[in-house]
């Protein structure tokens, strides 16, 4: 079930992906230009969470509860293999599918291309899978577990949609992005679960 999702979801990435290189931005996207700027501070907390940096401090902190849960802490550092691959491969799709930026950023200017959104992919594959494992650790219930599938969620939307308010992406790199990490979730979580690294 793992590598058919995983399958359906790197299509549609693919298909999206050929038509943003050869053809002008989408409808779609003309339309997104609209949330630029709405909510500038709150998107750039929210862009900040995609950032390496905080990743790793996210990676130390979701450890630290797993250690005090006295929960296995393979799938949390499993997670953040994941989460670096997933970027070297969204940076060689970057390459190959050479879509420009587009005009009018705000607060950063992003000297990388553009199609797939690297911080969509990450909303998926750190927030998301991080939120599939704390969905299933028998220690996170009560309000201590409601309190991070909330905050989890919250960053799974708000990272995508910071990269549009920021003007850093079209809703198209987006889209893309997020494609891209869900059939990279699945894919690795189909190989944590054979590997029995992660218990589902």
């Amino acid at each position: 079930m793992w590598w058919l999702f995983a399958l359906t979801f790197f299509a549609a990435f693919v298909a999206l992906g050929l038509r943003v290189a050869r053809f002008p931005p989408t409808p779609l996207d003309v339309a997104a230009v609209a949330l630029r700027g709405a909510g500038t501070p709150i998107a750039a907390v929210f862009t900040a969470l995609g950032r390496w940096w905080a990743i790793v401090a996210i990676t130390l902190l979701a450890a630290s509860i797993v250690v005090e849960a006295h929960m296995h802490v393979a799938p949390v550092f499993w997670l953040l293999g994941s989460q670096a691959a997933s970027q070297a491969i969204v940076n060689g799709c970057k390459r190959l599918f050479r879509r420009t930026r587009p005009e009018g950023w705000l607060l950063y200017h992003e000297p990388d291309l553009s199609f797939p959104s690297g911080h969509a992919t990450t909303a998926i594959v750190m927030f998301g899978e991080l939120l599939f494992l704390a969905q299933r650790a028998p220690a996170l219930h009560g309000p201590l577990g409601i309190g991070i599938d909330v905050a989890l969620s919250v960053c799974i939307v708000g990272i995508p949609w910071s990269r549009l308010v920021l003007g850093a992406h079209f809703a198209t790199d987006v889209i893309g992005g997020v494609l891209f990490g869900g059939g990279w979730s699945c894919a690795t979580l189909g190989i944590a679960t054979a590997l029995h690294i992660i218990r589902v």
